[in-house]
């Protein structure tokens, strides 16, 4: 299953410039984030915190649904 990643503006740099990211990899939203921060390793100090987990500021959307 193919999913849609849509890149805000200001982490568009850490992830050459795209703004969305098509992966064809299933998993919890969690897996997939780390997935791709293993592909743009500079995406991680601005979506995670020192846990692993999602920082606060971090909006997260599956088909225009709220998840956080």
């Amino acid at each position: 299953m193919s999913i849609t990643i849509h890149i805000p503006t200001p982490l568009r740099p850490f992830v050459d410039n795209q703004s969305s990211i098509s992966v064809d990899q299933e998993g919890t939203i969690q897996e997939i984030i780390l997935r791709l921060i293993e592909v743009y390793p500079d995406l991680e100090k601005n979506i995670l915190d020192t846990n692993k987990k999602f920082r606060k500021f971090i909006n997260l959307y599956v088909n225009d649904e709220d998840i956080r």
